[in-house]
């Protein structure tokens, strides 16, 4: 099997990308499948998506889909090439922003402020998650372990508001639906953010802070 450092050697040079460019893209690969296979494995799944030929099979000895959701704990058998995990070995689970038209529901733990916003596409292009003007991003952790955060300031605001007219973060139940594209229509709002109150889903008026 070719060792890690001739793959990074060959990945560059076959690719035409810088080699902090590759790492950052692998690190990236082994937090979408949970920390679940080695530096090596993802180096290989990266060379596979940039169309870089390797004669060898990555560490891995299972078929890896696009997205992987931890929905449960599964027994880990102990022998001479199996390592045990712990929880904190199992990575982090991310919610994506919704599309036009789309929405997402989740039940808030905590907001976290973070300067991790540094990411990569699958077409290996960097790109940053932080909010305009600021070198941070809000990321609100759900009860399930995901993260979701979002580059708008008016999602941002909204979700905050609400935390605030309830006077609580944990436990308080999300909907963020993505209205349109703000790019495309500069004219109203993007986002609509409701949270449940008697059973039913409100939205928050910012002006006057009653439920609409």
């Amino acid at each position: 099997m070719i060792s890690q450092e001739e793959l990074m050697k060959k990945i560059v040079s076959d690719s035409g990308r810088s080699e902090s460019e590759i790492k950052l893209m692998a690190d990236t690969k082994r937090a979408q499948l949970s920390n679940m296979i080695t530096y090596h494995g993802a180096l290989m799944i990266v060379a596979s998506e940039l169309g870089v030929k390797v004669d060898s099979k990555p560490e891995v000895d299972v078929e890896i889909p696009e997205e992987i959701e931890m929905t449960g704990a599964t027994e880990i058998r102990s022998d001479s090439n199996v390592e045990d995990l712990d929880l904190d070995d199992l990575g982090k689970k991310f919610l994506a922003s919704p599309r036009v038209g789309m929405s997402v529901d989740f039940t808030l733990a905590k907001i976290q402020k973070s300067k991790n916003i540094d990411a990569v596409d699958k077409s290996g292009k960097k790109f940053k998650t932080n909010l305009t003007s600021v070198d941070y991003k809000i990321v609100y952790v759900t009860k399930n372990g995901e993260e979701f955060s979002c580059k708008s300031w008016e999602c941002v605001g909204k979700i905050n508001s609400i935390c605030k007219k309830l006077k609580k973060i944990d436990g308080v139940e999300l909907r963020v639906t993505h209205i349109k594209d703000g790019m495309k229509e500069k004219e109203g709002e993007n986002y609509k953010v409701e949270t449940k109150i008697d059973g039913k889903w409100r939205e928050l008026d910012r002006k006057t802070f009653d439920w609409k």
